[in-house]
C-alpha cells in the first residue's frame, strides 16, 4: 500500500440522489487505501444529503461529513482545505465517478513527477438519453495537447478533478470566493484562478490523461437556455480573472459576434449532417451571450 497521504474532498448542495449513487462508487474504488480520508462537504443543502452520506459513513470510516454554511463552491472548496489532514488533496466533484485504478495514477503522479497541481480528464455518463445535439464538449474533456503526463501547456485545470498540493495552496489564500458557484447560479474561474496564481509563482502545473473520472452530464445540460447561460458566465468570469479584453473590444467583438458570427455556424448546418439548429444556436448565440459577459464587467 502507497504511504502517500491523501484527502479526497467532495463538495456538494442539494444532489442526494447523484450523491447517493457516487460516493459509494468512490468509497469502493478507493477500498484498501487507508492512508487517505474522503471529506464530504455539505454546502447547506436541504434535502437529505446528511442521510446519505451518513449511510456510506457506516459502511467507510474514513469519510468525514462536514457541514459548511457559507455559499458558494469557494467557500465549501476552502472549508475542506481547512479540514484535511493530508499534504495533497484531491478535489472530486459529487457527481463523479472515479475510476479503477485511478488511484494508483494519482500516487504515481504525486511521487515522480514535480507538479504543484495537476488534473486528469473526464468522460460523459447520463441518467437518460441525451438530446441528439448536444455537443460533445458538454460532457467530455477535450485535449489539446499530447496524451502523456506532462505541463498543462494548452489545456486546463478541470474542477472536475484536480490533484493540489496543500501548503501551496495555503500560500496563495485557497480559491477566491468572490468566483465559483453559488448554489444554483452559474459561475466559473475559481480554478482557473489558482492554476494562475501557481504558475505566477514558477510551482508546475501538470495534467495525466491517465486519469480518468466519470462525469454525469446533469439533465439541465439538456436545455439550450443552460448553453447560454453558461455562455455569458464564461465571459464574465474569464474577463474577471483575466482582464485581457478592453470594453471597446469587448463591444468590437459583441458587434462582430452580431453581425457575422453566424456565417461558419450556417455553413455547418447547411454541410454537416451532424450539426443540428441547436448547435447553430449554441455557436452564434453563445458567442454573443459570451461579450455580454464581458461587458458587463466593466459596470462592476
Amino acid at each position: 500500500m502507497n504511504n502517500t497521504y491523501l484527502s479526497i474532498i467532495v463538495c456538494t448542495f442539494n444532489r442526494s440522489k447523484i450523491l447517493a449513487l457516487t460516493l459509494p462508487y468512490l468509497s469502493e474504488q478507493s477500498r484498501g487505501f487507508d492512508s487517505m480520508e474522503i471529506i464530504v462537504i455539505d454546502n447547506n443543502s436541504i434535502d437529505d444529503t446528511k442521510d446519505v452520506i451518513q449511510e456510506v459513513q457506516k459502511k467507510d470510516p474514513r469519510i468525514k461529513y462536514i457541514h459548511e454554511i457559507k455559499q458558494g463552491l469557494s467557500f465549501a472548496r476552502n472549508r475542506g482545505l481547512e479540514e484535511a489532514s493530508a499534504d495533497w488533496l484531491l478535489y472530486l466533484d459529487d457527481d463523479a465517478k472515479l475510476s479503477q485504478n485511478n488511484l494508483e495514477h494519482v500516487f504515481h503522479t504525486i511521487e515522480t513527477y514535480p507538479f504543484s497541481m495537476f488534473t486528469g480528464v473526464w468522460k460523459e455518463w447520463h441518467l437518460s438519453t441525451p438530446p441528439i445535439w448536444l455537443p460533445y464538449s458538454t460532457g467530455n474533456y477535450i485535449l489539446k495537447g499530447s496524451n502523456t503526463i506532462r505541463e498543462i501547456g494548452d489545456d486546463y485545470i478541470t474542477g472536475l478533478i484536480m490533484l493540489i498540493n496543500k501548503q501551496k495552496l495555503l500560500e496563495i489564500g485557497g480559491f477566491p470566493t468572490n468566483l465559483g458557484m453559488k448554489g444554483n447560479k452559474v459561475a466559473y474561474g475559481e480554478e482557473t484562478y489558482v492554476e494562475q496564481e501557481f504558475k505566477k509563482r514558477g510551482w508546475k502545473v501538470g495534467i495525466n490523461p491517465n486519469i480518468v473520472i466519470d462525469h454525469l452530464v446533469g439533465e439541465h445540460k439538456y436545455k439550450l437556455s443552460w448553453h447560454l447561460e453558461a455562455a455569458f458566465a464564461k465571459g464574465r468570469d474569464t474577463q474577471l480573472i483575466k482582464r485581457t479584453i478592453g470594453r471597446g473590444g469587448a463591444k468590437l467583438g459583441l458587434l462582430k459576434s452580431i453581425l457575422f458570427g453566424w456565417v461558419k455556424p450556417l455553413l455547418k448546418l447547411i454541410l454537416r449532417s451532424e450539426y443540428y439548429r441547436q448547435n447553430f444556436i449554441i455557436d452564434y448565440v453563445g458567442a454573443i451571450r459570451y461579450y455580454q459577459g464581458v461587458l458587463v464587467t466593466f459596470d462592476e
